[in-house]
């Protein structure tokens, strides 16, 4: 039996690292007893939502603007998200959870705030700021009507998976400006991993987590991750010692694939501990983005 997950907000690499938090925090403990509280790459803050097993399966994936909503079965990014989700089932993350449309909503919502209030982060060298910011994306974010996400996990990995597929071309739901986010992510990588390989950032004052010093400092990487037919990244966030000599957080380790397809984007990533960077997570990832992107029709 799949089990039931509580959505945590996790999409932008950016939030995630920025803010201090981790995946693996503790479940919430006004939801569901089977429900568990994890976090994905990035990082919007947690919604608090339960779901049956039977609305899990894809939430309740709703209309684009103005319209009734598409069927499941005539939803391609839900066919593609429901295909990954099924071949990380087959591999071993049995626990999942899909995004309704008004999680999709909230997500969006978050991401714009944080975007204009970006106070009490300090980023070293200071050129990396914005790269560093423009990471807080991932499919979800794309300006497109039609989106869905599904999170997984599993009782013997401390960390989450997340698929995520989004329309991109206009005659499927997307336009230019989604064309245009798109390939502004692809380029932020290259960047980030060429200019910003390495960097310090200080987070203080309400962006701290409970129980920390007043500001806490983080070490932070980046690498590319070859891939022939998409963008690959791994990054890690590796806390240091405040002024104090209190920790500043817990270390995470995070691996994000982006591909497109037939006017589609997809995006298979993994938060957790160090082992995240290993090759096998990287045939895990592959494997489970594959499987999305063999459901999106090919572009005629």
């Amino acid at each position: 039996m799949i089990r039931t997950l509580q959505l945590t907000a996790a999409l932008g690499v950016t939030a995630l690292v920025l803010t201090g938090c981790g995946a693996g925090d503790d479940t919430d403990p006004d939801a569901d007893a089977s429900a568990s509280a994890l976090e994905l790459p990035g990082g919007h803050p947690e919604v608090d939502t339960t779901e049956t097993d039977e609305e899990a399966d894809h939430g309740d994936a709703s209309e684009g603007p103005g319209e009734v909503a598409a069927s499941p079965s005539e939803r391609v990014d839900q066919q593609a998200s429901s295909a990954a989700a099924a071949h990380a089932a087959e591999l071993g993350f049995t626990e999942q959870r899909a995004a309704s449309q008004a999680e999709i909503d909230t997500f969006r919502q978050q991401a714009q705030s944080r975007a204009v209030n970006q106070s009490g982060t300090r980023i070293a060298p200071a050129e990396c700021t914005a790269p560093l910011a423009a990471l807080d994306w991932s499919p979800l974010l794309t300006t497109s009507e039609y989106a869905s996400r599904v999170d997984f996990s599993s009782e013997t990995f401390d960390g989450t998976g997340t698929v995520e597929v989004a329309a991109v071309a206009e005659d499927v739901g997307g336009g230019a400006e989604a064309a245009d986010q798109v390939q502004n992510y692809i380029d932020i990588v290259g960047e980030l991993t060429t200019d910003c390989a390495e960097l310090t950032m200080r987070i203080s004052d309400t962006t701290v987590p409970e129980g920390y010093e007043e500001s806490a400092s983080y070490r932070f990487t980046a690498e590319s991750v070859e891939d022939e037919e998409g963008t690959g990244l791994i990054w890690q966030r590796i806390p240091e010692t405040t002024g104090s000599g209190s920790g500043a957080g817990d270390e995470r380790t995070a691996l994000v694939l982006v591909r497109e397809e037939g006017g589609y984007v997809a995006m298979v990533s993994f938060v957790g501990p160090e082992q995240v960077r290993d090759v096998e997570f990287q045939q895990i990832a592959d494997q489970v983005l594959t499987s999305a992107l063999s459901m999106i029709p090919d572009a005629e």
